[in-house]
């Protein structure tokens, strides 16, 4: 799901890929009012995403539901796992890709393209 650190060095930047960070994106998006392309988040607000389910449940609940139907079990649990690695990583922003780790394969290894 998220990807910062190499060889040993930590980054202020990761990225995420995946379906669960695509869709705490879009909740991120809606909530802090960002345009829907865009495809940062800092990880501060991802932090007050988590607080703002803890006091405000039903609203975040709606925003999940708008979002992510589909991920509706899946994104609580997400939004901790990015919560908790962008702590334990310092990492203050997060890079969102578009697609996920199956398009990547294809790409690669369906089509045999490297660039």
């Amino acid at each position: 799901m998220i990807g910062g650190e190499k060889s040993g060095q930590k980054s202020e930047r990761a990225y995420g890929v995946g379906g669960s960070v695509r869709s705490i994106l879009k909740i991120y998006n809606e909530v802090y009012g960002e345009n829907k392309d865009n495809r940062e988040m800092e990880s501060d607000k991802i932090r007050k995403l988590l607080s703002l389910y803890e006091t405000r449940k039903s609203y975040m609940v709606d925003r999940m539901i708008k979002a992510a139907p589909e991920r509706l079990h899946t994104l609580i649990p997400g939004l901790v796992i990015l919560c908790t690695a962008a702590g334990h990583f310092k990492i203050k922003k997060i890079s969102v890709s578009k697609f996920g780790v199956r398009e990547g394969y294809l790409i690669r290894h369906v089509l045999n393209r490297t660039d």
